[in-house]
C-alpha cells in the first residue's frame, strides 16, 4: 500500500513529483492533468528526428532485401554450377571407361602373346602399360564413388559388423599387392575375436583396402605394413603404419584440415583421390580420418569410429 496525497494526480496546479517508495523500488512520476505541451521547437526537434529515424529504418531494410536477393541468386548460381560440374565428371569418366576397357584388353592379349614368344623386350613394357592402365581405371572409380557420395547417389547397408570381417576382407583384396611388392602385413589387435560395430561392412573394407593399398605401395619392397586395431575411449580405432618416408609438413596439415585434396605425392600408383573417398564414407559412419609422422619409421593413417550406433 501507497500512502500519499488522494490529489496528486488529479490537482490542476500537480507539478512533476515523486512518491517515495522503499528503498530499491522504482519511482513513480505524477504531471499536470491536461498533459505536458511540447514547445514549437521542440515538436519540430521531434519530427525531424522521427524523419531521420524513419529513413534509416526504410535504408536497413532495403539493404537487407537486397542482401538476401543477392544471397538467393548466388545460392542458385552456385546449385546450378555444381550440377554443371557433375554432369561433366559423370559423362567424362564414362567416355573414359569404355577406351580403357578395350585398351585394358588389347594390352592384356599383348601381353600373353609376348610370353608365348618369351619376348624379354616386349613383356616389361606391356606390365609397364597394363599397370598404368589398372591405375588410371582406378582413378576413374574413384572419381565416379565420389560423385556419387557427394549426391548422395551410394546406398549405406548398415547392419552390426564383425571388425574382424572386415579387416580379413580387406587383408584378401590387397592380397594381390601386397605379392607384387613381395611386402606382408602383421595384424596387431587387441579387440575380442567377436567385437563388433555398427557400419556398412563394405564400405569400411573399402577404406581399409585403400589405406592398405597406400601404405605398401609408399613403402619399400618387402616391407612390414603394420594394421593396428582396438579401441579408445569407447571408439573402435584402426590404424595402419607403413615403412614409407613420412608426409610433409604440407601433406599432414592437409590431412588434419579436411581439406580433401591429393595427399599422396609421387608415382607410386596412388591418386589421392581413394582418400578423399575414405573421408566421405567414413564420415557418413560419424567417424573420423587422420594421420600423423613416426620418427624413423613412415606415416600411420587411421580411422576412428563409434562401437553404437548413434
Amino acid at each position: 500500500m501507497i500512502h500519499g496525497d488522494p490529489d496528486l494526480f488529479t490537482r490542476p496546479d500537480a507539478l512533476l513529483s515523486t512518491i517515495k517508495l522503499p528503498e530499491g523500488t522504482w519511482q513513480l512520476a505524477a504531471y499536470p492533468a491536461g498533459g505536458w505541451q511540447p514547445s514549437g521547437e521542440v515538436s519540430r526537434l521531434a519530427l525531424y528526428a522521427g524523419l531521420v529515424l524513419s529513413l534509416l529504418v526504410s535504408l536497413l531494410v532495403f539493404a537487407l532485401l537486397r542482401s538476401l536477393g543477392a544471397l538467393s541468386a548466388a545460392k542458385r548460381q552456385a546449385e546450378q554450377a555444381n550440377a554443371v560440374k557433375t554432369r561433366f565428371f559423370s559423362h567424362m569418366t564414362h567416355e573414359l571407361r569404355a577406351p580403357l576397357s578395350a585398351l585394358e584388353a588389347a594390352l592384356q592379349q599383348l601381353a600373353d602373346d609376348a610370353v608365348r614368344r618369351d619376348d624379354v623386350h616386349a613383356r616389361p613394357l606391356l606390365d609397364q602399360a597394363g599397370r598404368n592402365s589398372a591405375r588410371l581405371g582406378r582413378v576413374i572409380d574413384d572419381i565416379l564413388d565420389i560423385k556419387r557420395l557427394e549426391a548422395d547417389g551410394i546406398t549405406y547397408a548398415f547392419a552390426r559388423c564383425h571388425v574382424r570381417g572386415v579387416i580379413d576382407d580387406a587383408l584378401e583384396q590387397v592380397e594381390p599387392l601386397l605379392s607384387q611388392y613381395h611386402s606382408h602385413v602383421e595384424v596387431e589387435s587387441y579387440l575380442a575375436p567377436e567385437e563388433t560395430i555398427w557400419g556398412d561392412a563394405h564400405r569400411l573394407a573399402q577404406v581399409l583396402v585403400n589405406l592398405l593399398g597406400n601404405a605398401i605401395r609408399h613403402s619399400p619392397e618387402g616391407s612390414t605394413i603394420t594394421l593396428h586395431a582396438s579401441r579408445i575411449d569407447g571408439r573402435l580405432r584402426i590404424e595402419v603404419i607403413d615403412k614409407g618416408p613420412g608426409l610433409d609438413e604440407e601433406a599432414l596439415a592437409a590431412v588434419l584440415r579436411d581439406s580433401g585434396v591429393t595427399l599422396l605425392a609421387g608415382d607410386a600408383g596412388g591418386s589421392g583421390l581413394g582418400l578423399s573417398l575414405s573421408r566421405l564414407i567414413i564420415v557418413q559412419h560419424r567417424g573420423v580420418l587422420g594421420a600423423y609422422n613416426i620418427v624413423g619409421r613412415g606415416s600411420s593413417f587411421y580411422i576412428e569410429l563409434p562401437v553404437q550406433p548413434g
